[in-house]
């Protein structure tokens, strides 16, 4: 049932995902690996509210399980709760002190909370750490340098985030944006222009 449940997943078949991993729970129900599971599936349905009750489960049985600290920290992300994510991803990185996404995840929060002095800490060790691993997730963290260092003032630093973004992802909206916020402040209006106009182009319902 699991297995049918992730290739339905991967499918975008949510509901039957979802079906049968109710069904592999009924057999196994001390298995916190289909709690967690169920919890994603409902991430993707955007139910936040059951994604975050089996999330909490999952760490209520397991307290050291860091999977459930970093979905509980993406839950808090999204309810702009970053304090309380910044919280999730440090207990989860005291568990794995080696992933980068756990120091890009508790990076971004700080940055959405402005607090971009210890946001470039964590960002800059997720990029050594994917960095290692040739991981094309960076682009990731890209994104959030950009933002930070233009938030910073230093212009030329977030054009440099920028394009090794774009490197990796030649089609992100936000990499245009940031490159163009810096090149307006830099006086390139022309090149932040058409950088504007390309990110409008990629997501025209983009505020």
């Amino acid at each position: 049932y699991l297995c049918r449940a992730a290739v339905n997943f991967i499918c975008c078949e949510y509901e039957n995902a979802l079906s049968d991993t109710n069904e592999y729970i009924k057999h196994y129900p001390d298995v916190m690996i289909a709690f967690t599971f169920k919890g994603i599936i409902f991430w993707a349905l955007k139910n936040y509210a059951l994604a975050e009750e089996n999330f909490a489960y999952v760490l209520e049985k397991e307290p050291r399980n860091p999977d459930a600290l970093n979905n509980l920290g993406a839950i808090a992300f999204t309810k702009e709760d970053y304090e309380t994510a910044c919280r999730y991803y440090s207990k989860a990185i005291d568990l794995l002190p080696e992933v980068p996404d756990l120091y890009h995840n508790r990076g971004a929060a700080s940055a959405m909370m402005h607090k971009t002095e210890i946001a470039i800490i964590d960002l800059k060790k997720a990029e050594e750490l994917y960095t290692m691993t040739g991981s094309s997730l960076i682009y990731k963290t890209y994104f959030y340098l950009a933002l930070c260092a233009n938030v910073q003032n230093r212009y030329s630093d977030a054009i440099d985030y920028a394009n090794k973004g774009l490197k990796i992802m030649p089609k992100d909206s936000n990499f245009f944006s940031q490159r163009g916020q810096a090149e307006m402040k830099l006086g390139k209006y022309g090149e932040a222009q058409a950088d504007f106009t390309d990110a409008i182009s990629l997501n025209p319902k983009w505020w």
